[in-house]
């Protein structure tokens, strides 16, 4: 089967320098082990057209290029993305009748995305539960969406039984205001245990160095030193290493947030998470039974980590089931079965 892809720049840059990102570069991996996949992507930088792991990678700047492109390759399938209407639309209007087309919804408001040609779409993959029911309240037919969220590469992202848990709390995330780490270091006024902080700034066109000179001047402001360090994001498959020096996971993204997969990375390595509970994507993996949801607020957050630095056993019995969950039903594999269930289905 033919399959033509539209990605976005970012992933591209990502995918170039890495082994794997994400369980969506991992599906499009599987995918192409089994399909002559292409993937096209609106680029920041001229690229010479590659191939690397069986998928065939181009990049155009403009509509007209993505056309001539895809009328050489003539797909059987056309994965679109939610990152580019322009692009999209066009084509849509190539290709209608001749292909059949799957829509990935990734962010920003998903019915807009799909508001006037849904009915062209002969599949949708959300992450989330309560994005389907978006749809389906906008009247999309709900037996033309599957779910499909992010998913941790359990080879790499594994509890570590040589680390010790020398911290209580880990965040890894891009250091911006959206992710709110502020909170939770407001919240060492309350909370007696201590806190890592993973991150970075690359493509952060928003605040650049800012973020971390005002996290600076409010540590410096709490005088909590001793309990918070920041250390600069590694490779991927480090990241697991500096998850298991901590007992539980923090994840502060709000209700913009569509996949947030560094929550099933740090339940995959067994720890239990904390999260707020504004974010709906977050509740897909974080439940009763496998962390705890608090509103954004740094006393009701530094005082509930208390509550649960103090009790271990509840830490140790939500880690596991944490694990469990995301071995069972989150996995990097279990993703990329999910998108061949898909491509069955149309």
């Amino acid at each position: 089967m033919r399959i033509l892809s539209l990605w976005h720049y970012k992933q591209i840059d990502d995918l170039m320098m890495t082994t794997v990102n994400d369980s969506m570069d991992y599906s499009f991996r599987k995918l192409a082990e089994k399909h002559d996949f292409h993937l096209l992507s609106l680029a920041s930088k001229t690229y010479p057209y590659f191939m690397k792991d069986n998928i065939k990678f181009y990049f155009v700047k403009t509509p007209d290029e993505l056309l001539r492109y895809a009328n050489n390759i003539r797909p059987e399938i056309v994965l679109l993305n939610d990152f580019n209407e322009k692009f999209n639309n066009t084509i849509l209007d190539r290709y209608k009748g001749k292909a059949k087309f799957i829509l990935y919804y990734h962010g920003g408001d998903i019915y807009n995305n799909v508001a006037t040609r849904w009915r062209e779409i002969s599949a949708l993959v959300v992450a989330h539960n309560f994005q389907k029911e978006q749809l389906v309240a906008h009247g999309v037919d709900k037996t033309k969406i599957f779910i499909n969220p992010y998913g941790a590469d359990i080879n790499i992202m594994r509890p570590n039984l040589l680390l010790e848990r020398i911290y209580d709390v880990v965040y890894v995330s891009y250091f911006n205001h959206y992710k709110r780490q502020q909170i939770l270091i407001d919240s060492l006024r309350t909370f007696n245990g201590s806190v890592l902080l993973v991150g970075h700034f690359k493509d952060n066109p928003y605040l650049g160095g800012s973020w971390l000179q005002e996290r600076i001047k409010q540590a410096n402001d709490l005088n909590k030193w001793d309990r918070l360090t920041f250390v600069s994001w590694p490779c991927r498959d480090r990241i697991s290493s500096f998850i298991n020096m901590a007992k539980i996971g923090f994840f502060g993204g709000g209700n913009h947030e569509s996949g947030p997969r560094v929550v099933p990375e740090m339940m995959a390595c067994g720890l239990p998470v904390v999260a707020f509970n504004d974010c709906t994507a977050v509740k897909t993996f974080v439940t009763n039974e496998t962390g705890w949801l608090v509103e954004p607020h740094a006393v009701k957050l530094g005082n509930l980590l208390n509550s649960i630095i103090s009790d271990n056993s509840s830490i140790i019995a939500k880690s596991l089931k944490a694990e469990k969950m995301i071995r069972d039903d989150f996995s990097y594999d279990t993703m990329a079965n999910r998108w061949e269930e898909v491509l069955n289905s149309i």
